[in-house]
């Protein structure tokens, strides 16, 4: 999962928390004040309705009271109201069948009343009732009943129409929040991205590689950073390949010298030599042209990764320069009994290559194979035709080598520790790194494929030749 998808999902999934908490809370804020608000309006009204009891009862004036009483009937879910002096006795009631009347219930429900005013809910009726004082003498309690499931009604019709206006609200915001999320995750991982990519690049070696810088914050000083410690790797590997070139450059005269010198001494030039100075002087020989082969390969790979080599590429059959490199190694693969053999069509499409570095490719590796495939193995040279491409590539039935080892074996100066012991002489471990290199110098790409116990494969492939390149290359 990307990076930039984690940022936006986390952003988006708070944004929706919050909303979902902040609608959660107005839900029962909005509630509560409406439920507020309408048991004030009550008490308002039954204050209301005592003060005017008190007037009747000032004025000894049934009428007023009765009157109100039928004025509140038509209040909104208005179920009943009346008036009850102490003795129990309706003096008002919007029922004008009940006036008079003198009911036990109420007689009690008028002396029980002592809060100024009380809330009870009777078979879904709301009664807010209050006492009604006079002269500083109660004189009885005044009531008004409310439909309970209509205020309910009410608050929830209320509360809904609040919370569909805050889903629509909440539904752009989540969206403008979805989109900034994208914007902002993508504006954060971008860079990150890229310093990614070029850390991908100065590992396949291409110090050369730089990140855009586009801000004064903490990424945009990481990005510095890395641009800095990118510079220094150049700069390093520059200085260790001028002075590798250098010093082989140095070392390839007295080689050259010293080799002659001891060439001299085996023909007998400078007098006869006994037994043990022959072996001694065959084992410098020896050591010479090891050490000959190590100092070329270093030229040749400070050459390759300085662009410096020259690559003469035209059309070629690689099944002649594979049939070279067989006959070639034959010698060798009698006195190690291992065979070697070609294992190609009899005609292959001609290759746009160098003949010098193809043989060279193949020439590095077979001595690979050589040194890893025990007496009794073989090593198969092979050739097989692809639509655009030609593949090739050198098989042995060696020791093989482990899965989490092949990324690294066209490394410079790699060498695998499980199979090291096993291989027969020592390498320089720059020989695989020319391969790959002069390959990709070719247009080609390169591959391994190993199983530990049973054997290695290395493969390479080559762009085959336009009827137009080999049209000029036979003018």
């Amino acid at each position: 999962m990307k990076l930039w998808f984690k940022v936006a999902f986390a952003s988006t999934a708070l944004v929706l928390i919050t909303l979902v908490a902040v609608g959660g809370l107005l839900f029962f804020a909005e509630k509560r004040h409406l439920l507020s608000n309408q048991l004030e309006q009550q008490k308002d009204s039954i204050n209301n309705f005592a003060q005017v009891c008190v007037e009747s009862a000032a004025e000894q004036n049934d009428i007023i009271l009765i009157n109100y009483v039928l004025s509140l009937s038509k209040a909104p879910g208005f179920r009943y109201a009346y008036f009850l002096d102490s003795q129990g006795k309706f003096v008002a009631h919007n029922d004008p069948a009940k006036l008079g009347q003198v009911t036990p219930d109420s007689r009690a429900r008028a002396t029980n009343v002592t809060e100024f005013v009380k809330q009870t809910i009777v078979d879904n009726v709301e009664e807010v009732m209050t006492p009604v004082v006079y002269q500083g003498k109660k004189i009885g309690v005044a009531v008004v009943g409310y439909d309970q499931n209509y205020f309910k009604k009410q608050v929830d019709e209320t509360v809904r129409a609040t919370v569909k206006r805050f889903s629509y609200v909440s539904l752009i915001a989540n969206i403008f929040g979805i989109l900034g999320s994208i914007i902002f995750a993508r504006g954060v991982t971008k860079p990150l991205a890229e310093l990614t990519k070029a850390t991908q690049e100065i590992g396949k070696g291409e110090l050369g590689h730089r990140i855009p810088i586009n801000g004064q914050d903490e990424i945009g000083a990481l990005g510095k950073s890395f641009n800095d410690m990118a510079q220094k790797l150049e700069q390093l590997d520059q200085m260790k390949n001028d002075f590798v070139s250098s010093v082989s450059h140095e070392l390839r005269s007295p080689l050259t010298a010293l080799k002659g010198f001891l060439q001299m001494f085996q023909m007998g030039l400078t007098g006869p030599m006994n037994d043990m100075q022959k072996e001694n002087l065959t084992l410098m020989l020896q050591c010479t042209d090891r050490l000959g082969r190590f100092v070329n390969n270093i030229l040749d790979v400070a050459k390759l990764e300085a662009g410096m080599m020259d690559f003469t590429i035209q059309p070629l059959d690689p099944r002649a320069v594979a049939a070279e490199i067989t006959a070639l190694f034959q010698p060798q693969a009698t006195s190690e009994k291992i065979r070697v053999y070609l294992e190609a069509p009899q005609t292959v499409s001609n290759v746009q290559a160098d003949s010098d570095k193809l043989r060279q490719v193949f020439t590095n590796l077979v001595n690979n194979a050589m040194k890893f495939t025990p007496e009794g193995g073989e090593i198969k040279i092979w050739i097989k035709e692809e639509l655009k491409t030609v593949k090739m590539g050198v098989s042995d039935t060696g020791v093989g080598i482990p899965a989490n080892e092949l990324p690294k074996l066209f490394n410079k100066f790699e060498q695998v520790k499980a199979t090291k012991e096993k291989a027969k002489g020592h390498g320089t471990g720059l020989g695989l790194t020319i391969v790959k290199q002069i390959v990709e110098g070719l247009g080609g790409k390169i591959g391994v494929e190993s199983v530990m116990g049973k054997g290695t494969t290395f493969y390479f492939v080559l762009n085959k030749s336009t009827e137009k390149e080999l049209a000029a290359s036979n003018a």
